[in-house]
């Protein structure tokens, strides 16, 4: 049983003993996406066991209150924990915090199965002003009670993309006539199609290699995706680091791929890091962050002529306008912390 695993499960002294005494084995693993295999799989807000009696009373009152919420067959979630309890039933505990599902039976009962997703390894730009990224493949993704202000089950605010940025995908699947991406960093789904206006295109990505040498004093931090937004930020190796910069001044970084856009008349180039740890930018408005040292790139050595290119290719659907739709606002203190100023959460109302 890895007991650290358990441990974390709920900060109630008195429950935590309860499920250490009834959980037989735990395994915690990367994101997974799963499918509900019956017509309604229900949610459980709280890990079930033999044993609810011993459940606090406002454990209680918050298992009744949800106790309609179901994921219905078809729809695709994420996993990240199965626990199997003594009774024989084997449960996953859902990534977007809402609680738990039943993957089988104590009689042994399929409930929930590992989901094929189609294979899709593109890299797409977001058409729309704002685009939610899903916990799961569904619609129903937030939770009603706080849907409205778009904050995931976990009360956490529910991750956007903005227009014109940048992911790569690892899969595609449709439910329900909807088709979702699912982002390559694992964090979630987004909306390809709202009816019929697409909300991401495909694009072309320059390949080749790239050394780059930061720039900015303060040092640079790495994004989950080709994004500025603050949001997107990968967290520093360090947990006991407070300092938001993932890479130092004078670091020089090799890159294997690269997308260019123009940012408020500011030619910005994203480049993916090599050892896949993240994208970093070259501009923060009009601060320089990088300087390009060394490349080896077969297409336009020109920057300006290779953005043109990119933007030729996608012009039949994207806004008529090459710059960005919205000027990212820039927080003060993050300017000063890192060279990754640009964070606002974009336009409200968008696709997704």
């Amino acid at each position: 049983v890895l007991l650290g695993v358990i441990v974390n499960f709920t900060s109630v002294g008195a429950t935590r003993d309860m499920l250490l005494s009834h959980v037989a084995e735990a395994e915690e693993f990367i994101s997974t996406p799963y499918t509900a295999v019956i017509a309604q799989l229900q949610i459980h807000t709280v890990l079930p066991v033999d044993v609810c009696e011993q459940l606090t009373l406002s454990q209680k009152a918050h298992a009744l209150r949800h106790a309609d919420q179901y994921v219905s067959k078809g729809d695709v979630f994420d996993v990240h924990l199965r626990a199997t309890v003594k009774s024989g039933g084997v449960f996953l505990k859902l990534s977007n915090g809402r609680g738990w599902v039943s993957e089988k039976t104590p009689l042994g009962e399929k409930l929930a199965a590992e989901a094929t997703l189609n294979e899709d390894s593109k890299v797409y730009r977001v058409l729309a002003e704002s685009l939610r990224i899903r916990k799961s493949a569904s619609r129903t993704d937030v939770a009603l009670s706080t849907r409205l202000t778009k904050f995931d089950g976990s009360g956490t605010r529910a991750l956007e993309l903005v227009y014109a940025d940048c992911f790569e995908a690892s899969g595609s699947v449709m439910v329900r006539g909807d088709t979702y991406i699912r982002l390559k960093d694992g964090r979630g789904y987004v909306l390809a199609t709202d009816g019929s206006d697409p909300l991401v295109l495909s694009v072309e990505p320059q390949m080749g290699t790239w050394m780059y040498k930061v720039t900015y004093e303060g040092g640079i931090g790495l994004r989950h995706v080709a994004s500025s937004g603050s949001t997107h930020r990968v967290a520093p190796s360090d947990a006991d680091r407070t300092h938001p910069a993932n890479i130092a001044q004078g670091t020089a970084v090799e890159c294997d791929m690269r997308l260019l856009k123009r940012i408020n008349g500011q030619l910005v180039a994203f480049a993916r890091v090599s050892n896949g740890g993240g994208w970093l930018f070259s501009h923060n408005g009009e601060q320089s962050l990088l300087e390009l040292i060394a490349w080896d790139y077969a297409g336009p050595a020109n920057e300006t002529a290779a953005l043109e290119v990119e933007l030729a290719a996608d012009a039949h659907v994207a806004p008529a306008s090459v710059e960005e739709s919205e000027a990212r606002a820039t927080e003060p203190e993050q300017q000063q912390a890192e060279g990754g100023g640009g964070g606002g959460e974009g336009v409200r109302g968008g696709g997704g």
